[in-house]
């Protein structure tokens, strides 16, 4: 296998590192859609719903795409970033049906510490001693989350780790893609693939929605569209080592929604690891303030 060789990343960290919390939000809102509508709809339909609607986050923007912009240089590269995308996505979508959303998120975390021991070996980040102990105590926060407790529930969990690896390989290969490829056009390619290959699955587990499952179908999409904007050009402005660290807060989103629309309390286990995650993330922040003024 070829490895993917890449450009000096660029050095906006902090900038980077907002525009991830905008996605991840984005993301959360498109999460909580998603769990609500799964016991209705097959994971296909949801998905094939989810890019129809971030279509029309796309075409506003095809502007900003210069001419030949569409033309992929790596167009493997791309395929391996539009399958793992929906790939991952899907996998979500199964471990909704069983799991509450905050664990869901919790487990997908696992996907970060992919994506930091990838981008070291792939991409050739480095990643210094203060970030990776703030990534290990990040670690053993998701590990307090998921305490032993969740039994009856092993499908989903499985479901949710696959998920993560998922993520991990899109977050890679955009930030591979981010050198030669311009952003809208990595997610314009996302949701041309997602909505061919779903279109030909759909038919078979089709179920007609009424107005409002139509209008819930459609903003998740809508989410997601904003989400993957935003996610592409943050790490086009930083190191995915730099960035990625900040999915931690899609558990924080989590346990939020989790409680108002779904009546998930969260449990000690739940806010005690919580706590241990965003006090890594005020600790990263700190240190990329101190190495980039």
């Amino acid at each position: 296998m070829t490895a993917i060789t890449a450009a000096p990343p660029a050095h906006r960290p902090l900038y980077g590192i907002g525009l991830m919390l905008l996605s991840i939000g984005a993301y959360a809102a498109q999460d909580a859609i998603a769990k609500y509508l799964a016991p209705d709809y097959s994971a296909v339909q949801i998905l094939f719903f989810r890019a129809l609607g971030a279509v029309l986050v796309l075409l506003p923007l095809l502007r900003h795409v210069p001419a030949g912009g569409w033309i992929t240089r790596r167009p493997l590269l791309m395929l391996v970033r539009c399958a793992a995308g929906a790939g991952g996505m899907a996998c979500y979508i199964v471990a909704y049906r069983t799991l509450p959303l905050a664990d869901v998120s919790a487990i997908g975390f696992s996907g970060v510490l992919m994506v930091t021991a990838l981008s070291m070996l792939v991409l050739k980040e480095a990643v210094d001693r203060h970030k990776g102990a703030a990534i290990v105590v990040g670690f053993a926060g998701v590990l307090v989350i998921l305490r032993p407790g969740l039994g009856g529930a092993e499908i989903g969990v499985a479901w949710a780790f696959a998920g993560a690896a998922g993520f991990a390989v899109m977050t890679l290969t955009v930030r591979a893609l981010t050198r030669t490829e311009h952003p809208v056009a990595i997610t314009g390619y996302f949701i041309v693939f997602s909505l061919a290959v779903l279109g030909l699955f759909l038919p078979a587990v089709w179920r007609t929605p009424d107005a409002a499952g139509y209008a819930w179908l459609l903003t998740q999409g809508v989410l997601c569209g904003l989400g993957q904007v935003l996610m592409t050009t943050a790490l086009k402005a930083a190191p995915a080592s730099t960035v990625s660290p900040f999915t931690y807060t899609i558990i924080i989103y989590g346990m939020v929604i989790g409680y108002v629309w779904f009546g998930d309390v969260p449990d000690p286990f739940m806010l005690a690891g919580a706590g241990v995650l965003i006090g890594s993330c005020l600790y990263l922040a700190r240190r990329e303030h101190l190495t980039t003024r």
